[in-house]
């Protein structure tokens, strides 16, 4: 999905009933960052002023906060002008990891997702990145929900499809 500032569709936006996905390109080279970061202020702004009753989530592979194997990805983060709280996100979903895990960064809650890990399930570290509020091991996927008042993500597990293995609620 191309955009005037990437023709290559390597960061686009989507809008899906009541929820708009900014997909972001976490592996852009450093030359591209500053394209893709400028992108990401002006059109989650425009959408927070625009649509405010749609939710904005931020989507991209390796997560800026984690305590998976991987760690966090520092050029994904605050420090490196990833401002996406101040800029209108309400929630940022990540992969890479093979776990679960919710890390809650000055009120914005950043989910990395176990989708497509049953081929590499890791184990949760002992030690966690101070911000951690849960992580859970095993495979799974989220299933997301939202009104215009409410945005409900729930874990699901492959071994326990019917149950929440865990949840999170956004309100307006």
């Amino acid at each position: 999905m191309p955009t005037d500032d990437d023709p290559q569709g390597r960061w686009y936006d989507q809008t899906i009933g009541d929820i708009t996905v900014f997909v972001l390109d976490s592996e852009a080279p450093p030359q591209h960052q500053v394209t893709q970061q400028r992108w990401l202020e002006d059109t989650l702004t425009e959408a927070a002023a625009t649509a405010p009753d749609t939710w904005r989530l931020v989507v991209f592979h390796r997560p800026a906060h984690s305590s998976g194997h991987h760690g966090s990805h520092a050029p994904m983060q605050e420090a490196a002008g990833w401002e996406l709280q101040d800029w209108g996100a309400d929630l940022v979903l990540n992969g890479h990891q093979h776990i679960y895990e919710d890390v809650l960064v000055d009120g914005l809650h950043h989910v990395t997702a176990p989708t497509g890990a049953l081929g590499t399930v890791r184990e949760c570290p002992a030690e966690l990145v101070p911000q951690s509020r849960v992580c859970i091991e095993g495979a799974g996927a989220l299933r997301l929900t939202a009104t215009s008042q409410t945005l409900h993500v729930e874990l699901h597990l492959a071994d326990a499809p019917d149950t929440a293995a865990d949840r999170i609620t956004l309100h307006r």
